[in-house]
C-alpha cells in the first residue's frame, strides 16, 4: 500500500464524525376534549340465526392442480359441506387456485 493511501485511512481512522444532539421537539397545543354518544345502527339478530357449532363435515370436492413443470400435483379444496348442530346444511365454496 502507498504512503498517501495509508495515511488517508489513518486520518479516518483518528478523526470522529461531528454528532450533533438533536433539537428539543415542537411543543405542540392539546387536542380539545370532544364528547359524543354512539349509536349501535347494527340490525338486530334474532335468535336462531347463524351457524350452530359443532360443524360435521359431510362431503367435500377437491381441485386437481399441478405445478407449471407438471413434476408436484396436489389437490385444494373446492366445495366443503357440513351440517351444523341444529341439522342444517353449511357450505363452504372456495375459488379455483
Amino acid at each position: 500500500m502507498d504512503t498517501s493511501t495509508q495515511t488517508a485511512i489513518q486520518r479516518l481512522a483518528k478523526s470522529r464524525p461531528a454528532v450533533e444532539p438533536l433539537g428539543n421537539p415542537p411543543v405542540m397545543d392539546p387536542l380539545p376534549v370532544t364528547v359524543s354518544l354512539g349509536r349501535d345502527n347494527t340490525a338486530r339478530a334474532t335468535g336462531g340465526e347463524g351457524i350452530a357449532s359443532p360443524l360435521s363435515e359431510t362431503t367435500r370436492t377437491v381441485y386437481s392442480t399441478q405445478s407449471s413443470d407438471g413434476l408436484f400435483v396436489w389437490s385444494v379444496p373446492a366445495t366443503i359441506t357440513f351440517h351444523d348442530a341444529r341439522g342444517r346444511e353449511v357450505v363452504m365454496e372456495f375459488d379455483q387456485p
